[in-house]
C-alpha cells in the first residue's frame, strides 16, 4: 500500500467568497458530514457521491489531492466543488510537452522554462472536476437554479485555494473540465474574461439505448447488414476469449496482470497526468460489489484484457479497460469489448451507455453519438501561458468520420 500525502492546505474555516456567500475548505470527503453532502448532489450522481469519492480518496496515486469547497448562502449549503491537486515531476513535464516537439510546436524558451520547473521541483495543477472520469463532475448544487451562482463564484474558490496553499511547488495551472458545449449551463462565460483558454477536447462518446432492445440479437438486428456482419465476424474470431466476471477476491488476486494491462492503454494515450494505482479495481469492487463491474478474457489460461464499468441509475457508464495490444488486432480485443459492453447495458436496462473519450470512430461504428465537451486553462504566468496556447493545439479532437451503423428505415 501507499502513504497519503499530508496536510497542504491552511485550515481557516469559513470565509467570504463574495456578498452573499462563504465557503470552507476540506482536505477530505470524510470531514463533511455524508448526510450534507446527499443534500446538495441533488442529481444523485454516483461519481459525485460521498461513497465514491471517498473510497477515490482511499485509492488515489500519491500525487494527487482531492480539495473540496462547500458553499453557504444565507447560512444554508446550497453546492460544493469538488477539485484535485495533482503534482507533475520536471520529468512528467517533459513528457506530457513531448508531443509538441514532435508535432513542430516547441515554443521559443521552453527548455529554459523547463529548467526553472525543475528548480522548483515542478509544478502543480489545480483540476476542477475528476482527472480519470469525463463528464461534469466538479460542482454540484442543492437546486438546478443555482449552478448560475457557482459558476461565478468558481474563480474566487480557485484563489482561495491557491491562497491557502502552503507547499513549496505552487499551484501554477488550473484546468476546469469536461463541460457539455451544447448546455447553457456552464462557466465559460465568466471564465472567458479571466484569461481561462477555452477548448475542445475528444467528445463523450454515447450510444442511447433503445427500448425495444431486449437482449444483444435485439441490437444486431437494428443494424444494416454491413455493420451487422462485422459485429458476427468479431464475435465469431474472438470466441475462443473466455470471458469472467471477476469478484473483489478475484480482483485482488490478479490485480497486478490487470493493473499491467491498464497501463498499456494509458500509457498509448495522447494526454495523461497520473495513472490510478493497482488498489482501485479491487477497493472499487469491495465498496460497490453490485455497481462496479470487471470482466477478464482469458486466452490460454492468461489474462489478455479486462473491462469493467459501473451501473449508475439509468446509465451504464463503460470505464477502464485494459488489453494486450499485440493480440488485439487477431482477436478483436478492443472491438469485442465494445460490444460487450452494449450487451452489459442493455441487460441492466440502461437508457444509456457513456463510452468515454477516446476512438470516436470505431465507437460511432457501434451506434455511439459525440457529445462536445469543452475545458479551460489558465496558466499563473504569462510566459506559460504563451505554452499552453500551441499546446491545446495539440490536444485538438483529430478529424473522424463518424459512421451510422443502422439500417435507414
Amino acid at each position: 500500500m501507499f502513504t497519503r500525502s499530508k496536510s497542504t492546505l491552511k485550515n481557516i474555516g469559513w470565509v467570504k467568497a463574495d456578498s452573499g456567500c462563504d465557503v470552507r475548505i476540506f482536505q477530505s470527503i470524510n470531514d463533511i458530514p455524508e448526510r450534507e453532502w446527499s443534500r446538495i448532489n441533488s442529481k444523485a450522481n454516483f461519481f459525485t457521491s460521498h461513497s465514491f469519492l471517498s473510497t477515490f480518496e482511499q485509492t488515489a496515486p500519491v500525487e494527487l489531492q482531492c480539495i473540496y469547497v462547500l458553499v453557504r448562502h444565507d447560512n444554508a449549503v446550497v453546492g460544493a466543488y469538488i477539485f484535485q491537486i495533482i503534482h507533475l515531476t520536471p520529468e512528467v513535464l517533459s513528457l506530457i510537452l513531448q508531443p509538441l516537439s514532435g508535432a513542430g510546436k516547441i515554443v521559443s524558451g521552453l527548455t529554459e522554462w523547463l529548467s526553472k520547473c525543475k528548480e522548483q521541483k515542478g509544478m502543480r495543477v489545480l483540476i476542477s472536476g475528476n482527472n480519470f472520469i469525463s463528464g461534469e463532475h466538479g460542482v454540484i448544487a442543492r437546486e438546478p437554479q443555482a449552478l448560475a451562482r457557482m459558476f461565478r463564484l468558481m474563480p474566487k474558490v480557485v484563489q482561495k485555494i491557491i491562497d491557502q496553499y502552503i507547499e513549496p511547488t505552487k499551484i501554477s495551472l488550473v484546468l476546469v473540465k469536461d463541460y457539455y458545449a451544447e448546455k447553457t449551463a456552464r462557466p465559460e462565460k465568466v471564465l472567458s474574461k479571466l484569461r481561462y483558454h477555452t477548448f475542445s477536447v475528444e467528445p463523450e462518446m454515447i450510444l442511447e439505448i433503445q427500448p425495444e432492445w431486449k437482449n444483444y440479437n435485439d441490437y444486431e438486428q437494428a443494424m444494416s447488414k454491413k455493420y451487422r456482419n462485422r459485429s458476427r465476424s468479431v464475435l465469431k474470431k474472438s470466441c475462443v476469449l473466455e470471458p469472467k466476471e471477476l469478484t473483489a477476491d478475484e480482483i485482488f488476486a490478479h490485480r497486478n496482470e490487470i493493473f499491467g494491462l491498464y497501463m498499456a492503454v494509458h500509457s498509448n494515450a495522447r494526454f495523461r497526468l497520473a495513472a490510478l494505482t493497482p488498489e482501485y479495481f479491487v477497493k472499487m469492487k469491495t465498496q460497490f460489489p453490485d455497481v462496479f463491474k470487471l470482466t477478464i478474457y482469458m486466452l490460454e489460461g492468461k489474462i489478455v484484457a479486462f473491462r469493467s464499468g459501473f451501473e449508475n441509475l439509468s446509465e451504464y457508464e463503460a470505464h477502464f479497460i485494459g488489453l494486450d495490444y499485440s493480440l488485439n488486432r487477431d482477436k478483436c480485443l478492443y472491438q469485442r469489448i465494445l460490444y460487450d459492453f452494449i450487451d452489459d447495458a442493455i441487460k441492466y436496462k440502461a437508457e444509456r451507455l457513456l463510452l468515454g473519450r477516446t476512438a470516436a470512430e470505431i465507437k460511432s461504428t457501434v451506434g455511439a453519438i459525440p457529445y462536445a465537451l469543452e475545458c479551460y486553462m489558465r496558466h499563473r504566468n504569462s510566459f506559460s501561458n504563451h505554452i499552453i496556447s500551441p499546446f491545446i493545439d495539440y490536444l485538438k479532437p483529430e478529424d473522424w468520420v463518424r459512421r451510422n451503423p443502422f439500417s435507414k428505415d
